[in-house]
């Protein structure tokens, strides 16, 4: 009888140690899923600058400040757009990838809309100041 334990306490382990290398495995697998993601995102978002950097250090002129929509206007304007796009595509990617982060969202997001509401409240009675009470 205290044999049998034994063999089922050691295929319990067992059991909690495969269950735990297969969380482990599909957590490794979301996280190199997700640096792909955010690497192929700053790649993407910050070519185009380092693109026209690197041009503009070997001596071309690709600096067309005017609005003709020419290629090279057309470059130096999206440049900026682009790095401050991959600021915003950072966060969505984590916001769709990771259910802790979905909650955190919510709950800051929350948090920021009844802020808000109270602001709201206190602007409205207010005599027309603009001033912001933080709770």
């Amino acid at each position: 009888m205290n044999l049998e334990n034994k063999t089922e306490t050691e295929n319990h382990a067992h059991e909690r140690v495969k269950k735990r290398s297969e969380t482990f495995q599909i957590a490794r697998k979301n996280t190199i899923k997700t640096l792909l993601l955010v690497g192929l995102s700053f790649t993407m978002c910050w070519s185009v600058n380092a693109i026209i950097f690197l041009l503009h250090n070997l001596g071309f002129d690709v600096y067309d400040r005017s609005f003709n929509y020419s290629w090279k206007s057309i470059l130096t304007q999206m440049a900026p757009i682009m790095v401050f796009l991959n600021l915003m595509i950072n966060p969505l990617i984590y916001l769709i990838k990771y259910p802790d982060y979905q909650r955190a969202f919510t709950k800051t997001y929350l948090c920021w809309l009844r802020t808000g509401e109270k602001h709201s409240e206190q602007s409205g009675s207010s005599s027309g100041s603009a001033s912001t009470v933080l709770p």
